[in-house]
């Protein structure tokens, strides 16, 4: 784990609320950081309400210059959001899995170890609550499918937070706050435990 040297978190609000008390970034800092081992500089480069095509937009002034390191790429829910008044996506299927792949060759090409984290499932499925008429949920899980793709076709190491929740018995209602989406305290802690456990198996294979 000496390779353990910066982690950067590139997202929209899960990862950029995960900076605060509490939060999984810094929960997951301080677990990393309690064996010298495994000492990790941890950079939080979230930004609320972002799809994945603004990340990418942010890249060269906010990320490049933290690499190379680790860098974990989770944008999804924005993209797949439907405003009330529309009946399409923010972001197609299909450009998210664009800006995925741009993103991981990015990050490659500067010597660095992409990551994709699939979104962590979210909360009720009542039909409605967007413009197409579906719940949040609905809209998000053929971009949870398109992050697995994509990380399969690139060849990188993928975080699969519903299915992670799945082995745990953790329900969406467990994971999420009020709203459905955003993390409740618990949803930090699971997101610290399993990005964590999983980053040590992906870096071991690098040593």
């Amino acid at each position: 784990m000496e390779n353990l040297a910066k982690i950067i978190c590139f997202g929209d609000s899960i990862t950029e609320s995960g900076g605060g008390d509490g939060g999984w970034i810094t929960l997951l800092g301080e677990t990393l950081n309690a064996d010298p081992e495994r000492s990790c500089e941890m950079i939080n480069c979230g930004f609320s309400g972002r799809t994945s095509g603004e990340g990418l937009d942010r890249l060269g002034e906010f990320v490049l210059p933290h690499l190379p390191g680790v860098l974990l790429i989770q944008f999804g829910i924005n993209d797949a959001y439907v405003h009330l008044w529309q009946r399409i996506s923010r972001v197609s299927v299909n450009e998210y899995a664009r800006h995925l792949g741009e993103i991981v060759r990015i990050a490659r090409e500067r010597h660095s170890q992409p990551v994709i984290v699939v979104a962590h499932p979210l909360g009720s499925r009542n039909p409605g609550n967007q413009g197409n008429r579906l719940s949040q949920a609905q809209n998000v899980e053929p971009y949870q499918a398109i992050a697995r793709r994509v990380a399969a076709e690139e060849s990188v190491p993928c975080i699969d937070l519903p299915a992670l929740a799945r082995d745990r018995g953790l329900s969406a209602a467990e994971i999420t706050g009020g709203d459905g989406v955003h993390l409740a305290p618990a949803g930090h802690t699971f997101l610290a435990d399993a990005i964590g456990k999983n980053l040590y198996e992906i870096l071991a294979k690098q040593i």
